[in-house]
């Protein structure tokens, strides 16, 4: 059996390895997303709701503007 590398580090795991010498991952399991992984809570919306989003911003500073501006 060849030498497998560790889904999460990327370290070398012995033919007869149960767990990863470098981040403890044991063999067949997945990798832990970090929080540098995962999208942010912006990216993790879609484009329709982010331009929607955009627009309700800017919806309100433009009312801000003009009822600021007019006594």
């Amino acid at each position: 059996m060849a030498e497998e590398t560790c889904p999460q580090c990327g370290m070398i795991v012995g033919p007869e390895g149960k767990f990863c010498p470098h981040c403890g991952l044991q063999h067949g399991d997945k990798p832990v997303l970090h929080e540098h992984d995962r999208p942010n809570w912006w990216e993790a919306r879609p484009a329709w709701e982010r331009t929607l989003i955009i627009i309700a911003i800017a919806a309100v500073v433009i009312a801000a503007i003009y009822f600021l501006s007019n006594p």
